[in-house]
């Protein structure tokens, strides 16, 4: 619930973000709203990043907050010698959300509509500004839990490092070249999300799409070396890569278990069930992790049996979250987001000696991180997720300020 005045603030700038409802599941119409007063509380739904924003103008007194579109931030970078936004840009203390490179970012359907030369000018200068506004999420960091093989790289040493194991994850060097999709693997893409670029022998249509066939397989390796050609965004070649992980069938009966930290500390955990393009209805949650655990079990575990579980979970999660931070911050010599937000989503199997197992398969950082926060969410959770992103952000902003003026 938050004021009429600042939804409609926050839903013209941001309109396929914030939706204001009536209270009975729909819209609120346009002659309900001109009928409310403005400065009555509405039901709204928003993405996650905009919870955020509202969060920080709530807090008036602290933030000075100024919404930009993303038309007018990407046309401040592309062609900042006429652009005056880009002085505000260069005078911020703090850039929240500005895009998503998790997903198929230069598809033929993707939602900023950029193409190959004004993907590298922009990124090119949101690298330059970086280095003179704290960005969040950092662009290029964006790049790297976009790319998905660099940091299942990562977590597979790490996951060794503290005696775990994990199942085999290869690189495809030539997906052109695949004649057949093999019964026992799962093929995927990086900079890709929702399912999109996901194959498997006998894997149902998602979509209406087939991600079945060797042929639907050949045309997504098609496509995607036609729409990436030549990108390049002041770090490098961008290529999305092709790989492998093995099919397991406990994976596709038990799904995945979401863990949502902040500021390094564990605030919740979701489950999804089975192989498949994810929904809210898919999401149990919030969910307390010994009864989640003990869904696995044939029979019912005992009390201690189930703590146990539990904190072997939490440490494997916080091992990997702690690992990735140390290895990327030590190769790319600044500190990483994960620090501040994160979501590991680690797929659950059953290992041949009849014990259950994880490894890690995502990392969502970012606004690709989606916290499946719903209304009937426990209050508790979501006022100490805001509050402590809401707190790091200002911190994170006064201090890159502080350190320019140094």
């Amino acid at each position: 619930m938050i004021r009429l005045r600042l939804a409609l603030e926050v839903q013209e700038a941001f309109p396929n973000n914030l939706w204001i409802l009536d209270g009975q599941g729909g819209k609120l119409s346009k002659d309900q709203i001109e009928k409310t007063p403005m400065e009555e509380n509405v039901e709204v739904i928003m993405e996650e990043w905009v919870t955020i924003l509202v969060k920080l103008m709530e807090r008036d007194t602290l933030f000075d907050v100024k919404l930009m579109t993303f038309q007018n931030f990407f046309q401040a970078l592309t062609t900042p010698s006429s652009n005056p936004n880009l002085v505000t840009l260069e005078g911020a203390d703090l850039i929240l959300a500005w895009g998503d490179l998790s997903m198929d970012f230069l598809g033929p359907n993707n939602c900023y509509g950029w193409n190959t030369e004004s993907f590298n000018i922009f990124f090119q200068r949101l690298l330059q500004l970086s280095h003179v506004t704290a960005i969040w999420p950092h662009p290029a960091e964006t790049l790297i839990y976009g790319n998905k093989t660099s940091y299942l790289s990562d977590a597979a040493a790490i996951a060794r490092q503290h005696g775990h194991e994990i199942p085999a994850v290869c690189i495809i060097d030539h997906p052109q070249d695949v004649k057949e999709l093999q019964p026992d693997l799962i093929y995927k893409r990086g900079y890709s999300d929702f399912s999109q670029h996901v194959y498997f022998s006998g894997c149902p249509n998602l979509g209406q799409k087939p991600m079945g066939t060797i042929e639907a397989f050949l045309a997504a390796v098609d496509e995607g070396e036609h729409c990436y050609a030549g990108v390049d965004g002041g770090l490098g070649p961008i290529t999305p890569k092709w790989f492998t992980m093995p099919y397991l069938d406990s994976v596709k009966k038990f799904g995945e278990l979401h863990v949502f930290f902040v500021s390094g500390k564990i605030t919740h955990t979701t489950a999804t069930m089975g192989i498949r393009t994810t929904h809210f209805r898919d999401v149990r949650n919030p969910t307390l992790l010994d009864k989640l655990l003990n869904q696995l079990y044939d029979e019912p575990m005992n009390v201690w049996e189930a703590e146990e579980a539990k904190q072997r979970f939490e440490k494997f999660a916080t091992d990997m979250l702690i690992g990735l931070i140390q290895t990327r911050e030590k190769r790319e010599k600044h500190p990483s987001d994960l620090r501040l937000f994160a979501r590991l989503d680690i797929a659950v199997y059953r290992h041949p000696d009849n014990t259950w197992r994880y490894y890690l398969s995502k990392v969502k950082a970012g606004i690709a991180t989606v916290l499946y926060l719903r209304a009937d969410t426990n209050c508790h959770i979501e006022h100490v997720l805001v509050s402590s992103l809401c707190d790091n952000f200002f911190t994170k902003g006064h201090m890159r300020r502080r350190n320019l003026l140094i």
